[in-house]
């Protein structure tokens, strides 16, 4: 009996159904226009930066994300990684405008020590060149001894001494660097092993440099600009400084000593207490500005100090430290509207407690628009605000800047397949769990499941109306919800799989209704294929044989809505065949062909892509190339009955889709070039076209998912850089 038709995405890809929805490309040549979604922040921004030319434009530095570009103070941003095409160096621990050369930028990028660059802008961050690898930084979370709830090295790592021509780098575990050719070679100054959380140079002695690193007091030396370095710490230091910074010509540190939050100022040759914050506050981050010889700081706290109702997360002092008032402490003054919009951030709605003023929010980052006194920026956890003081009163009104800030880590994306519902749009999210857009990703809404932090898998069973929605979560059950984009009306069911399998992370997922009875397929991480017919789960292909041990969270299946033939790339194993909706006995090995990693770039290659007009025809995407198997319902590679090509027009895919029209996408990743490509095929593979603009070819190198629309919308979920969305 023919099976009911079901529209299936796997993790990784999405197969739709063709029908016609009365949306289409009108031309193969004409290029899509890419920009952000509505996913507006969810990801830690390490580093902000002001354009000292144009207060307008502003950087923010992400953990995992890269950078994005704002023209407008924040009010909407883009994705601003053209040139960077390592994954790790999107991992950002410092920015620094140049104060003397308009539009010159400089970044210190990299995970961990690992791998890591210097990057220099030209052109006011809108693309990169990374001059060097021999310095490293750590701009994400680390596996090193640094504490929580900090455990990465960002911040002042950059300073420059433009005079001279030197820009001197604190690295992740290597010591300090000096350039003298503006980061294309270093020269290594000490400090080696040494965990540096900042660095200042004094303004009116361009050879004094201090450096502070984790576990250590405070190191100095006086001759940074010479050939011949001395280095001698502070004896009263405390162990634990988080930041440094030069305000006018006084230097500050702010840290702990392990019991406290402390700021501090260098008076002679020891620091003087300013202020100290019993408890577990950490003061991580610190700006401000001098006028007339009186300086005003502005301080940024993790573990922040509660104050009534709320938390003391930015504090400010008008007399050089000597009182201090909290910025963060008045409900009025803190919107979670973003920017001027009068759109609410999903994120204040789902995770209340990262919001700046709350407990945990953490202020990684401070910078007072040098041209502008009475506006504040500040990142950290939940994203970047903005803080206009009011110059009167000093009132502070705080907004996050979040629009279209792509930061977020989502292992799926699922267009909607019926045609009723074009419009909607799912979300499988890395921290945030589910969430949906009812407006093609223009405006996102949370409504995670509870106890659910990963939601990896997603399939739609448009057999009902509205679509049923199932999402494979990183606990490692399968939760599904009759209509999901109204939490007031449904809820989400438990499937029951963790109680079935013991546990493991649900990485692919299909369904159908087979012979009138619902049918749940899923990749379960070192577990195999389970399946679901009616009201129990059964292990249909062991772990033994595929879905053993996984390196990554990724697998992909491919059930054509309608067909009895299923298809998985287990990336470990090779590609899977199943003649009977994914039964026990029906699988079958057709291609010994494990994808492994090769580097950053090709960490999530194993895609497979039945054609839903003729499941005889698969594409699979491998980290070694594009092919097209033909025969496939029958026999295998190596054996016989199946015919391999490899569609050499393509290099270095990433992942697939078919469109409702039949149409077949493929997103590259970057490879041996570093242009982003997305390709279409509407001739079976004979031909390719490059359908994406130059802000896709810049900024989407790493996708790890890829979904078809149909009103026309093109999806693609990038590795850690939220969604791009095209049409």
């Amino acid at each position: 009996m023919r099976n009911r038709v079901i529209a299936v995405i796997s993790f990784l890809f999405l197969s739709s159904i063709g029908l016609g929805f009365g949306y289409g490309r009108a031309s193969a040549d004409a290029p899509l226009a890419f920009e952000g979604s509505g996913l507006d922040a969810g990801g830690f921004q390490s580093v902000v930066a002001v354009n000292p030319f144009d207060s307008g434009t502003i950087l923010s530095g992400a953990d995992v994300a890269g950078i994005s570009r704002s023209t407008d103070g924040g009010d909407e941003w883009f994705a601003s990684n053209g040139g960077i095409t390592n994954k790790q160096l999107l991992q950002v621990a410092s920015l620094a405008y140049s104060p003397g050369t308009p539009g010159k930028v400089y970044a210190a990028l990299g995970k961990a020590g690992g791998s890591g660059g210097f990057g220099v802008s030209t052109n006011g961050g809108l693309s990169w060149e990374i001059r060097s690898t021999a310095v490293k930084f750590a701009g994400g979370n680390t596996d090193g001894p640094l504490p929580s709830p900090h455990p990465r090295s960002t911040g002042n790592l950059i300073a420059l001494d433009e005079s001279n021509g030197y820009i001197y780098a604190g690295t992740y575990k290597d010591g300090v660097y000096r350039s003298g050719d503006d980061g294309y070679t270093w020269t290594y100054l000490g400090l080696s092993g040494q965990y540096i959380r900042g660095i200042a140079l004094n303004p009116d002695d361009a050879g004094e440099l201090f450096v502070a690193a984790y576990g250590e007091k405070l190191y100095r030396t006086d001759n940074a600009d010479g050939s011949s370095l001395a280095w001698t710490q502070i004896a009263n230091s405390p162990l634990d400084l988080e930041e440094l910074r030069y305000i006018g010509n006084t230097l500050y540190a702010v840290g702990s000593d392990g019991s406290a939050g402390k700021v501090y100022e260098l008076a002679g040759s020891s620091l003087a207490e300013l202020l100290s914050t019993s408890g577990d506050t950490v003061y991580t981050s610190i700006d401000g500005y001098s006028t007339g010889g009186a300086n005003t700081i502005f301080i940024g706290a993790t573990n922040p100090k509660a104050n009534g109702s709320l938390y003391e997360s930015v504090l400010r002092s008008d007399d050089g430290g000597a009182t201090w008032t909290p910025l963060t402490v008045d409900a009025s003054g803190i919107h979670y509207e973003m920017g001027t919009s009068s759109n609410v951030w999903w994120l204040s709605q789902l995770n209340p407690d990262a919001m700046i003023g709350k407990t945990r929010f953490v202020a990684a980052y401070i910078q007072v628009d040098p041209n502008n006194h009475n506006r504040l920026y500040v990142s950290g956890r939940s994203g970047v605000w903005k803080g206009d003081i009011d110059e009167s009163t000093g009132d502070v009104d705080w907004h996050p800047i979040v629009r279209n800030l792509n930061v977020t880590f989502n292992q799926s994306v699922l267009a909607d397949p019926s045609p009723a519902s074009p419009w909607r749009v799912y979300v499988g999210s890395t921290d945030w769990g589910f969430l949906y857009s009812t407006n093609s990703l223009t405006d996102v809404h949370a409504n995670r499941p509870s106890g659910v932090s990963d939601g990896y898998a997603l399939a739609a069973d448009t057999s009902t109306s509205p679509t049923t929605v199932y999402v494979g979560t990183g606990s490692g059950d399968v939760l599904s919800n009759v209509n999901p984009v109204h939490p007031d009306v449904a809820g989400w069911n438990s499937e029951d799989l963790s109680a079935a399998t013991g546990g493991g992370e649900v990485i692919g997922l299909a369904v159908q209704q087979v012979s009138g009875t619902r049918t749940i397929l899923a990749a379960v991480a070192g577990k195999g294929i389970w399946r679901k017919s009616g009201s129990n789960w059964s292990n249909m292909l062991s772990s033994s044989s595929a879905l053993g041990a996984q390196t990554t969270n990724k697998a992909a299946i491919s059930w054509p809505a309608g067909s009895s033939y299923v298809y998985l790339y287990d990336r470990e194993s090779g590609v899977w065949r199943s003649d009977n909706n994914g039964a026990a006995g029906s699988w079958t090995k057709i291609w010994n062909h494990p994808s492994a990693a090769t580097g950053p770039a090709k960490s999530s290659v194993s895609y497979v892509a039945a054609d839903p007009a003729d499941t005889d025809t698969l594409y699979v995407s491998a980290h070694d190339g594009l092919f097209k198997l033909t025969g496939a319902r029958t026999g295998t590679v190596e054996g016989g009955g199946i015919s391999k090509i490899q569609l050499t027009a393509v290099s270095d895919p990433g992942p697939l889709a078919f469109s409702a029209d039949g149409n077949l996408y493929v997103a590259t990743l970057y490879g041996s070039g570093t242009t982003a490509r997305l390709y279409l095929s509407t001739d079976g593979g004979a031909s390719f076209t490059d359908i994406a603009d130059d802000y896709y070819h810049g900024n989407a190198g790493f996708p790890i998912d890829l979904s078809a629309g149909g009103n026309g919308k093109i999806y693609v979920s990038l590795n850690g850089q939220g969604i791009l969305v095209g049409g």
